[in-house]
């Protein structure tokens, strides 16, 4: 499906266009990240430099974009050295680095971020009339964020103080559907749940994790790494390895009737109690579960099921060797595909490898989960930009090749320093709801700016960035100062072939606009065209510096089928250097004829007619023909019902030959005659 995005950047205070929520900087705008949550509304973006925090979060309701500098061009050096430190918090029972227990949706976002030293929260659980402790990294309940592009690590929640259990060390959702995509999971502990605990959240998304080197104990049977509680979460690509647990399911811990699925994972490596006989995945009271095409150490019942050494590169990131039969391993339907490389067709992407058939683990498939470079479209036609002195207006659109798209804009200094950040937001207004729309004031001053626009699928975390998507410039800027034409007045009579004089000036104060042009484009519908006196539709205007005008000469051209009574534009787009940077229009009235007929055929007829106009009935002009054998006086009335004369066309002498005449239903005062029957004579 092919979705039409237009993103307007508007650089002038306007009530008539939507209101862009507002990004916010830590430390620039706020010291903390909670001050600039508190002082945020649900839309806009917290963007935080690097650093360490001591701090611990609360959303608290709000649906806040809060983001490392990971945000710009995932540059995961700034996951590492973002840190949001938990370790110093005031009120043990509130230990979680970051919670979310106040209905969030997706649309509150955690990205890009190490979290750490979190001891969890002590939390009231609705289903089983009990509190635990829980949520040491993150907390997440009745509540359904997006946590993606994270380092979760160094975690805990053992303290079993005033609860009933301790446990999901690096992360817990319960009653939630949130996005949990694109993480690594390690070294958190629990007293069970070392990693990640799911509790009564079916409908959520858990895909490419890697969750490795987590420990629980012994309460609730354990589970070191991955604990589903209840309701069924399926298990996507991901690699849960190394986990270590004091009771059963080093690997996993499913719990209850509901059926959980996994697919194309690794789960392996994984250590529980000696005594248990469920080292990778316990099944406690009636769990079930569906695994296909997954590589279960111990092996697994299903389709497509492996059992060998997954030959991982590295024990840090856990990449496949080229050797690994993981590779190309998983679900051979093109949903689970790997993205394929744009430069090598038929091959995955890196961080997959091989061919486009799922690699097993977190780093492969996601195909149809992402926006790759060539689903993006920039259409020079819709990119316009509009610069008058005073006011700048930018207008970017692009066609999209995918669903659920939220777009960004980034807005670079000439220098490619990042000035500011546009969250764009759906205007709510048109049936596929793929509008978007978003305002940033531009300082004074001449300044170059170039626009980067990202593209993200909330549904998987990933994202293409489009950069230079356009440029525009305060410079200047160049705009038409005047035209004239040779005749002596702005009106025109179908068929006119006029020559005109342009003017464009530099309005900047200091700058020279270099090797201007103008190209002229007839706009759809129009009537009216212009060129050089040579034939070109473009006219080369060159260097135009600060307060300078230049004057060109052109020819403008009416049809002979142009409407009167009609003004008619058309296009210009100016350029500099070969790039467009705005546009104006040029208008002309088509006056109505009135005082002069066109001959359209000088050979002597056989009779004198008054041929049937045309279109009939007709809005807002009709076409009068007539032929005349003889030379002499010529005259040509329009008539109402009652005989009288509503406005006289032709009186004059007029030689052999046809005329046509244009009639825009108006009286000799100019007035319109409105509906009926009228006749001509």
């Amino acid at each position: 499906m092919k979705l039409f995005i237009s993103v307007f950047l508007l650089f002038l205070l306007t009530p008539f266009f939507l209101i862009a929520q507002s990004t916010v900087h830590v430390p620039d705008d706020y010291a903390t990240i909670q001050d600039a949550i508190n002082g945020s509304e649900s839309g806009d973006t917290v963007i935080v430099s690097p650093g360490t925090y001591l701090e611990n979060i609360n959303f608290k309701g709000k649906d806040i974009y809060l983001t490392s500098n990971y945000y710009f061009d995932r540059d995961t050096s700034f996951i590492s050295t973002t840190i949001i430190d938990g370790s110093d918090h005031t009120d043990p029972d509130t230990g979680s680095v970051v919670q979310f227990r106040n209905e969030e949706t997706r649309n509150a976002v955690l990205q890009g971020f190490t979290i750490t030293g979190g001891t969890g929260t002590r939390n009231y659980n609705t289903s089983e009339n009990l509190y635990f402790r829980t949520g040491g990294g993150i907390l997440i309940d009745h509540a359904s964020p997006t946590i993606r592009h994270n380092i979760i690590t160094g975690n805990s929640s053992t303290d079993e103080t005033g609860s009933s259990g301790a446990g999901g060390g690096g992360i817990r959702a319960g009653q939630s559907q949130a996005d949990i995509s694109y993480n690594i999971i390690t070294y958190n502990k629990g007293g069970y749940a070392g990693g990640v605990m799911l509790a009564f959240s079916e409908g959520l998304l858990f895909k490419n994790n890697l969750v490795a080197y987590n420990e629980a104990g012994t309460t609730a049977n354990g589970g070191g790494g991955v604990y589903i509680d209840w309701e069924n979460v399926p298990i996507i690509n991901s690699t849960i390895v190394h986990n270590t647990s004091g009771g059963d399911g080093g690997g996993m811990i499913i719990t209850g009737a509901k059926k959980s699925i996994i697919v194309n994972s690794i789960i392996y490596n994984n250590t529980a109690n000696p005594n248990s006989t469920s080292q990778q995945i316990f099944l406690r009271f009636d769990g079930t579960s569906d695994i296909s095409y997954s590589n279960i150490q111990g092996g697994a019942a299903g389709i497509g099921n492996l059992d060998i050494e997954p030959l991982f590169s590295d024990t840090l990131h856990f990449a496949l060797t080229e050797e690994s039969q993981c590779i190309d391993a998983g679900n051979p339907l093109p949903v689970y595909y790997d993205a394929e490389d744009p430069n090598s067709l038929g091959n995955a992407l890196s961080p997959a490898q091989g061919g486009l058939r799922n690699d097993l683990g977190w780093q492969g498939g996601n195909a149809n989960s992402r926006v790759s470079a060539s689903n993006i479209i920039l259409n020079p036609a819709l990119n316009k930009l509009y610069l008058a002195p005073g006011t700048d207006t930018l207008k970017i659109a692009a066609e999209i090749n995918a669903t659920n798209v939220k777009l960004d804009a980034y807005i670079f200094s000439n220098d490619l320093g990042l000035v500011d950040t546009v969250s764009m937001v759906e205007n709510g207004v048109t049936d596929d709801n793929v509008g978007f729309f978003g305002k940033w004031f531009v300082p004074v001053g001449e300044k170059v700016y170039t626009i980067h626009l990202s593209a993200y699928l909330p549904d998987s975390g990933y994202y293409i960035a489009l950069e230079n998507a356009a440029t525009f410039s305060t410079k200047g800027p160049v705009k038409l100062d005047y035209y004239t034409y040779s005749s002596d007045d702005t009106l025109a009579n179908p068929g006119d072939k006029l020559p005109f004089k342009m003017t464009l000036r530099n309005f900047g104060q200091t700058e020279t606009i270099a090797s201007v042009s103008v190209n002229f484009k007839r706009i759809e519908g129009q009537f009216i065209t212009a060129q050089t006196r040579i034939g070109l539709p473009e006219q080369a205007f060159g260097d135009i510096d600060a307060g300078e005008a230049i004057e060109r000469s052109l020819v403008l051209r009416i049809d002979d089928d142009a409407p009167v009574g009609t003004k008619q534009s058309l296009e210009m787009v100016v350029s500099s250097a070969g790039k467009t940077f705005w546009l104006d229009t040029l208008t002309k009235e088509i006056k109505e004829i009135t005082t002069g007929i066109i001959s359209i055929n000088e050979e002597k007829p056989e009779e004198i007619q008054l041929l049937k106009n045309y279109p009939n009935p007709f809005n807002p002009y009709t076409t009068i023909v007539f032929n005349i054998r003889e030379p002499g006086m010529t005259e040509l009335i329009i008539y109402d019902l009652l005989g009288r004369n509503v406005n006289t066309l032709v009186s004059s002498y007029y030689a052999p030959g046809t005329y046509r005449v244009q009639w825009g239903g108006r009286d000799s005062n100019g007035n319109s005659v409105g509906q009926g029957f009228i006749f001509t004579h």
